[in-house]
């Protein structure tokens, strides 16, 4: 979800309540709110060095993504996370990877 610089403090909340009151209306058991992307890598004792620092990324790294704040914003509204599973190539650099995927998400709309 994007919102501009003019829209109204808020607006995302609205959005999200109005959203479950629809859905609860019309008898929907769950809704999904999508992932909070790297918010478990790293955090094991048994992590590797690549994993550890996408940790760091995820921690500070606002500049390129702000991972932390989405995962804190959809805490409000989430009871119960699924795991998800990100697949990268042994041979290659899971950092190269999360760079290409905040490429992505980074893209700019036309």
């Amino acid at each position: 979800m994007r919102s501009g610089i003019d829209a109204p403090s808020g607006i995302m909340d609205l959005m999200f309540i109005n959203l479950f009151k629809y859905n609860q209306k019309n008898n929907y058991q769950l809704f999904n709110l999508g992932m909070a992307p790297f918010s478990n890598v790293g955090k094991s004792k048994f992590s590797f060095v690549n994993e550890k620092v996408v940790n760091l990324i995820y921690k500070y790294g606002d500049a390129f993504y702000n991972f932390k704040g989405l995962r804190l914003y959809k805490e409000k509204y989430v009871n119960h996370w699924s795991s998800k599973y990100f697949v990268y190539r042994k041979n290659n650099s899971l950092i190269f990877t999360m760079l290409q995927l905040l490429s992505v998400v980074n893209k700019k709309r036309k």
